[in-house]
């Protein structure tokens, strides 16, 4: 969710959206998410700030800082539960919401693992000139739509083609910006990413033991229960998410050009 505030309103919406491309969330947009999801809102909000803030800490060169922006993780022991309520739904032949936000009905997945890459990269990268005060997406090559995400996990657990109401939202993708592209960190760090379809192999797999979907429910319930106990009407930086970022004077260059 915070990746998906960085790029509210931004005006390119035709590709994979890069670094730079990052603007300021309006306030429409911010209203939007607040009312649809106030958990997620002050949850993307907060590292809205944080980014905000480490910034402006690197360009006065207070802190050495990498930014990666995830778009949706999926994987092993999802805290969310998302996939695996997609993998159930699918099982049990349910009518599958496919419609998604997204600006040009593209959305971009990353593997948990590739996740573990990439800072495992910026953490022992040898030039610190390489990644300090640098902003990396860290995603699949894949630039799908959710309904592609839909038949080809129907596809990885051999089931008939699923039943799709294109009408309805899904509410499994919280980062619905876009496609982010990835070409920055794989030329600069070398990052391989994991395909999409190894990606569903492996999480299906990992779906397929009972004590592991059980793990997941439970770590969901969890989350449910954190982000309730946590829901207020404060809203996290509310003074520093008014439309501006901290110097505001150069907001988009600072995005891409922190120095």
């Amino acid at each position: 969710m915070a990746t998906s505030r960085r790029f509210e309103g931004s005006d390119n919406a035709d590709k994979a959206l890069l670094e730079e491309d990052a603007c300021v969330p309006n306030d429409t947009a911010r209203q939007k998410l607040r009312k649809k999801n106030r958990y997620q809102y002050r949850y993307g909000n907060g590292k809205f700030v944080c980014e905000q803030l480490l910034l402006k800490a690197n360009r006065r060169n207070e802190l050495n800082v990498t930014i990666l922006r995830l778009p949706d993780v999926i994987g092993p022991n999802d805290n969310i539960g998302s996939f695996l309520e997609l993998q159930t739904d699918l099982i049990q032949r349910r009518s599958i919401n496919s419609k998604t936000m997204s600006p040009n009905g593209t959305i971009s997945l990353v593997f948990v693992s590739d996740v573990a890459q990439a800072i495992v990269l910026v953490s022992t990268c040898k030039s610190m000139s390489y990644v300090n005060g640098e902003i990396f997406h860290v995603t699949m090559d894949e630039r799908i739509s959710f309904k592609d995400l839909v038949l080809e996990t129907s596809a990885v657990l051999g089931l008939e083609l699923p039943k799709l109401n294109l009408n309805e939202e899904n509410e499994l993708v919280t980062v619905d910006c876009g496609a982010i592209d990835n070409s920055k960190i794989k030329s600069r760090l070398k990052f391989v990413p994991t395909s999409l379809r190894e990606a569903l192999e492996i999480t299906c797999a990992w779906y397929a033991s009972p004590r592991n979907r059980l793990h997941t429910k439970c770590l969901a319930q969890s989350t449910d229960s954190s982000s309730s106990s946590s829901d207020s009407d404060s809203d996290p930086g509310s003074d520093s998410d008014s439309g501006t970022d901290p110097d505001s004077s150069n907001d988009r260059k600072s995005l891409s050009d922190p120095t």
